[in-house]
């Protein structure tokens, strides 16, 4: 059997394997599993199988899935140092198999599907691996559902070497060294409803891959990446905070240039300081973006090319103060904040926080009684009580409480809450009190809407007139 194996040599060759005798370096020959066989390290997959407890130090490959379904019952697979360079879960040229409720880590690749067809990965758990998954070889309609890639050091998935028709869903994709997401020479794919997070890279890399349809995805604290030959991708009701799309040549070898072009953006929300930057990229559009204080757009020749074509069409809603933030879960995470005290007039010192947060069900802040709280370890800074109503609903998951003089609820200037797509919504607060008990920093905004309760607590910095938060 020839097949390009990318992970199991730690090249890009094609290597020939004799069937029925592939074992880890050093090992003994692999054994078949599934059934009523139990899988051990290095095992085949040709029968449905089930784990019942975990696999840890696995010296090689942990398990070669070829011709059943695994089901890891949500145990781990896990590798040792002689793993280095190999594969946690190997679907190794499968059709339509399933690999679910696995946790894979210590590997080059968690999940590896080196071609075929028709697989698909759900609720799978991988962390701490070079990639957590990694699809290549040409494989086709592998589906990517459910899962939590977190932690890898380098890419968290990884679509490639003319993968196509893949659909990548509700998957929680963070905290990965690399990029959340890469897409390389891999078109018509569908990436819908995932949340991204603090990569160190790009949330989003599209590197000549062409075709594909991003939709209602999530992207927080990153940027949306294309470059070099990605033409024709569509991006639906994607949501940023603090990140926008940069859209950039590529020089390849021989001085040779390829550029991003023919990309459609429509709808969602981007808060950044540049939103749109196309860099050598033309004829791309940009329709009913709502954009939040930043730049719209900036055009700069690169690779000889001077950007033309491109139109950029956003809805601006620039807020009124200045604080951002990011964040999901029972709370917040990643805000933006200020707490400013006025020497002369305690009595007036100055709040803002603001922060993204995620909701498990629905939220009626309209019809709820609201509750705000300011605390550090020591005391409760600030204290605001809305009863339900106080708040106006101005739109469709848009609601806002506004008072200048401050008197209506004690300090109380102005509260914004706002839907964006799915379950992510922002708060924002303004306030003119006495916050002077704020003298640590270690600060927690907690808030209640009805029966929710979200809390999120951040070191904030120390400044000459206060504390202040910016991430």
């Amino acid at each position: 059997m020839g097949t390009a194996v990318r992970s199991i040599f730690g090249g890009f060759g094609a290597a020939v394997l004799i069937a029925g005798s592939l074992g880890p370096p050093g090992s003994a020959l692999a054994a078949d599993c599934g059934g009523a066989v139990p899988c051990q390290c290095g095992d085949r997959v040709v029968a449905d199988a089930t784990l019942t407890g975990d696999l840890n130090s696995c010296p090689g490959v942990g398990l070669r899935v070829v011709s059943g379904n695994l089901d890891c019952g949500d145990h781990q697979v896990s590798g040792n140092s002689e793993s280095n360079g190999l594969a946690g879960i190997w679907l190794d040229n499968a059709t339509g198999l399933t690999v679910e409720n696995c946790r894979v880590r210590n590997f080059e690749d968690g999940i590896l599907v080196d071609g075929g067809s028709g697989n698909t990965l759900a609720d799978n758990v991988a962390f701490n691996n070079r990639h957590g998954v990694w699809v290549g070889s040409g494989a086709t309609g592998t589906v990517i559902d459910r899962n939590e890639v977190r932690d890898n050091s380098d890419e968290g998935v990884h679509l490639g070497s003319g993968s196509t028709l893949a659909v990548v869903t509700n998957n929680n994709l963070h905290h990965n060294e690399g990029e959340n997401l890469y897409l390389l020479n891999s078109s018509d794919n569908s990436i819908a409803d995932n949340v991204m997070d603090q990569s160190k890279s790009a949330a989003i890399f599209v590197k000549h891959s062409s075709n594909n349809t991003f939709t209602n995805n999530q992207v927080l604290k990153r940027t949306i990446g294309l470059r070099g030959d990605s033409h024709g991708n569509v991006f639906i009701g994607t949501v940023m905070a603090s990140g926008g799309f940069i859209m950039q040549a590529l020089e390849e070898p021989d001085n040779v240039w390829t550029y991003p072009y023919g990309q459609t953006v429509t709808g969602g929300e981007i808060d950044a300081s540049t939103c749109f930057e196309f860099v050598g990229s033309y004829d791309n559009t940009v329709t009913d973006v709502a954009v939040d204080s930043c730049e719209h757009y900036d055009e700069l020749e690169y690779g000889d090319l001077v950007p033309y074509g491109n139109s950029v069409s956003v809805l601006d809603e620039s807020p009124e103060d200045e604080g951002h933030g990011s964040g999901g879960g029972a709370g917040g995470s990643g805000g933006r904040g200020k707490v400013k005290f006025n020497k002369k007039k305690p009595d007036l010192d100055h709040l803002r926080v603001s922060y993204f947060f995620n909701v498990a069900g629905e939220i009626l802040p309209g019809s709820e009684d609201i509750t705000i709280q300011l605390s550090d370890p020591d005391s409760v800074v600030y204290q605001a009580e809305m009863p339900s109503g106080t708040i106006e609903q101005k739109s469709t998951g848009n609601f806002k409480y506004k008072d200048k003089t401050s008197l209506l609820i004690k300090g109380l200037r102005e509260v914004k809450l706002r839907r964006y797509v799915g379950t992510l919504w922002r708060l924002d607060i303004k306030a003119r009190t006495e916050l002077i008990t704020a003298d640590q920093g270690d600060i927690t905004l907690s808030w209640t809407i009805g029966d929710d309760d979200f809390e999120a607590t951040d070191v904030w910095t120390q400044t000459n007139k206060g504390w202040r938060l910016k991430n």
